[in-house]
């Protein structure tokens, strides 16, 4: 037969300390995972959508984003800027030395590709509003995450008719980018524009 023996003092008190201890630790626990969610994407931010369409009755090229921003011929199809100066919207290894006196992370060989976009398609790419803002840490250059201001800002849409292949040694994958290259900036204001879109049209058509 058996018996159910009622908890001593000590036991009982050992078990309710056990219980508060495991709550607190939730709480903790919920209470960051909320901060860090609040630090990266704010609720009063809203989304900003970039649209890039093609009805130009011809298939069109963009280039895809790689490891680095460029500013050359191997520029991403889609570029931000306030004021003239560059937005690194999206984090990449020329944004890799962060600014906590964490190692940076070297970049490898960036391979350059290109996409193509048939009549009627269309590319969107949705940005928080998270940035990689540069600043400085004991004399090193760095980046460290932060979101948009509102304000009036640039988006430019670049894209071509014509691709190109270059080469390159060790047997690494071939760079492909845009010929013919076509870009068009289009202002707008962040916080209050929720889609920005670039239509490409027929020549001789707007």
């Amino acid at each position: 037969m058996t018996v159910n023996r009622p908890r001593s003092i000590f036991n009982q008190g050992r078990y309710n300390m056990k219980r508060c201890a495991l709550f607190v630790l939730v709480v903790l626990l919920s209470i960051g995972h909320a901060a860090c969610n609040s630090i990266q994407e704010p609720e009063s931010f809203e989304r900003t959508s970039f649209v890039l369409e093609n009805r130009s009755g011809k298939r069109i090229y963009i280039q895809r984003n790689n490891e680095l921003l460029e500013s050359g011929p191997f520029k991403p199809w889609l570029s931000l800027a306030r004021n003239g100066a560059d937005i690194h919207y999206h984090w990449n290894c020329a944004v890799a030395c962060p600014c906590d006196g964490g190692p940076c992370v070297a970049c490898n060989e960036p391979i350059y590709s290109t996409r193509p976009l048939y009549p009627g398609q269309k590319i969107v790419y949705t940005w928080s509003g998270l940035h990689y803002r540069a600043s400085t840490y004991n004399g090193r250059e760095c980046h460290e995450p932060a979101m948009m201001e509102p304000g009036s800002m640039e988006a430019t849409f670049c894209y071509g008719f014509e691709t190109e292949r270059v080469e390159k040694p060790g047997g690494l994958p071939r760079d492909e980018f845009i010929v013919d290259r076509q870009c068009e900036t289009v202002p707008f204001e962040y916080g209050r524009d929720r889609f920005v879109r670039l239509i490409v049209r027929p020549p001789g058509r707007n």
